[in-house]
């Protein structure tokens, strides 16, 4: 009971803390979790060049990073699939 009421209101609260953050070192660190692992071939090719320092809250930032890499691999791995399957 006390883990989901933890999570009803940590998911009800519109109110993150906002910090200057490396936007580079969350990205390389969420790319890290497909490129090291085995099972996945993900290459990613980043040349992150500017200033990477922005204003946001450092774990928001890290989620919002690992959805959009997990959701682009889901996206490649269902057409892969699509390609030498019948489904």
């Amino acid at each position: 009971d006390n883990v989901v009421s933890n999570i009803l209101r940590f998911s009800k609260n519109g109110h993150l803390e906002m910090a200057p953050v490396n936007s580079h070192a969350i990205i390389q660190e969420q790319s890290s979790h497909f490129t090291l692992d085995a099972n996945c071939k993900a290459k990613f090719n980043l040349e992150l060049k500017a200033n990477g320092f922005i204003n946001a809250n450092e774990h928001a930032l890290r989620q919002i990073f690992y959805n959009l890499f997990l959701f682009r691999f889901a996206c490649v791995f269902t057409r892969i699939i699509k390609r030498f399957c019948v489904l």
